[in-house]
């Protein structure tokens, strides 16, 4: 299970959120470039997930695709803006264990047999 670090939430970047954030690091809502893409705003949603969105955004045209902060003309004429969610926010995630000892000693406990049999056939079938 993992927890937030200052135990509000989680916040877990949508694939339009950039990549990187100010300083080149990792994006988080520290440190989101809000000089560039605008402010995120907080999205209450009852029994799912709450949001951090950016408003005023436009698709971009080009093969890169992913959204950018409006111009001045579009926001005043409202042409093409929308929300855009960044961060999904979780209070935990809960992740499953990777490996299971319990199954692989029983797996392993099952072969055992078979293979001191294979090798006590292999080893007679030599002499």
């Amino acid at each position: 299970t993992i927890h937030s670090a200052d135990g509000f939430f989680l916040a877990i970047p949508t694939a339009a959120a950039p990549k990187k954030g100010v300083g080149g690091k990792r994006i988080s809502p520290s440190n989101f470039p809000e000089h560039s893409l605008g402010p995120l705003r907080f999205v209450y949603r009852k029994g799912k997930p709450a949001l951090l969105v950016v408003d005023e955004q436009r698709a971009r045209k080009g093969k890169r695709g992913g959204f950018a902060r409006a111009s001045a003309r579009s926001r005043k004429t409202g042409t093409g803006l929308v929300t855009v969610p960044m961060f999904v926010l979780v209070p935990l995630v809960r992740v499953p264990k990777k490996l299971s000892l319990e199954r692989v000693q029983s797996r392993a406990g099952q072969r055992f047999p078979r293979q001191i049999r294979h090798n006590l056939e292999t080893f007679t079938a030599e002499e």
